[in-house]
């Protein structure tokens, strides 16, 4: 590699991070985010292969970028088609990171999130105590000490890590120390992280239309420093942290007791906007069969 991986690698992120804090409506974006974690992905990867120690430069972060480009306009292949499926496979193929550029974290998100993970005291299988015994706090725990860690980079993208020591002298110190463990990784880190997963598209046209796989690990640390490398890959973290290690502590577990409280969740909304309907085991009831396959709701 011509340049210095750290370094090219933190010019990368802060041109992502510039990213998230420009208007979305803003058509002169000098940079696509997808286009940046594809090279962020692809640095990782090749870091440690001969290695040289240039300091990349804008120019040279524009050229690296226009030869991105000129590798990954497969979809548009789509485009020279005939048919009437060409349209949406070309726009069904570049949605994935469109979508999930455009969505930001809300108190509607974390509202429901709180709502389906905590025990109403109900016939659902309670998933707190399975996400207590793997991370050592309770939901509302892992809300309050990440919404802290959220706030010190919603508009600073680098945190030394003293700052972070800081937090502990107000949330404990094993729950910050939990969660930052869980978001970072050096470069080394990294490298193993991306080589984990194989993708399953060999294109390199398409595979920078992938949802990137980094909001697993948002933080980069260096130097004593954390850096963020998007502000929604970090918000993508809070949102579906709580969901992935229950997932993988037990699955039949999981979708059993998620699928109930989503139920409970749907059931409260149409009651609180006084919508008549009939559950699952109403329809079962009148018909007299509880062996059968019914919906879920009839409004």
């Amino acid at each position: 590699m011509k340049y210095d991986s750290t370094k090219l690698l933190r010019l990368c992120s802060e041109k992502l991070f510039k990213v998230d804090h420009t208007d979305p409506y803003n058509m002169k974006v000098d940079y696509l985010p997808w286009e940046l974690l594809f090279l962020i992905k692809r640095i990782a990867i090749e870091s440690g292969i001969v290695c040289k120690n240039g300091v990349p430069q804008e120019k040279d972060l524009i050229k690296i970028i226009n030869a991105i480009k000129e590798m990954t306009n497969a979809p548009t292949e789509f485009l020279k088609l005939h048919g009437p499926n060409v349209a949406p496979k070309f726009l069904r193929t570049i949605a994935f990171q469109q979508f999930w550029a455009q969505k930001g974290l809300n108190s509607h998100d974390l509202g429901r999130t709180l709502w389906l993970l905590t025990d109403k005291k109900s016939k659902v299988s309670p998933l707190e105590p399975q996400f207590v015994q793997q991370t050592k706090m309770s939901f509302s725990d892992y809300l309050q000490s990440m919404f802290a860690l959220y706030t010190q980079f919603k508009t600073d993208q680098y945190l030394p890590c003293d700052s972070v020591r800081q937090l502990k002298t107000v949330f404990p110190e094993e729950h910050i120390d939990f969660l930052v463990d869980e978001m970072r990784c050096d470069l080394v880190e990294l490298k193993a992280f991306f080589k984990g997963p194989i993708s399953k598209i060999n294109s390199i046209g398409f595979q920078i239309h992938e949802p990137s796989i980094l909001w697993k690990k948002p933080l980069f640390s260096f130097e004593n420093h954390l850096m963020c490398y998007s502000t929604l890959l970090l918000e993508t973290f809070f949102l579906e942290f709580p969901f992935k290690i229950l997932k993988s502590a037990d699955e039949k577990v999981y979708f059993k007791a998620i699928g109930d409280s989503f139920e409970l969740y749907i059931s409260e909304l149409m009651r609180w906007a006084n919508v008549k309907f009939k559950n699952e085991l109403e329809l079962k009831n009148e018909l007299s069969d509880e062996s059968r396959k019914v919906a879920d709701f009839v409004i």
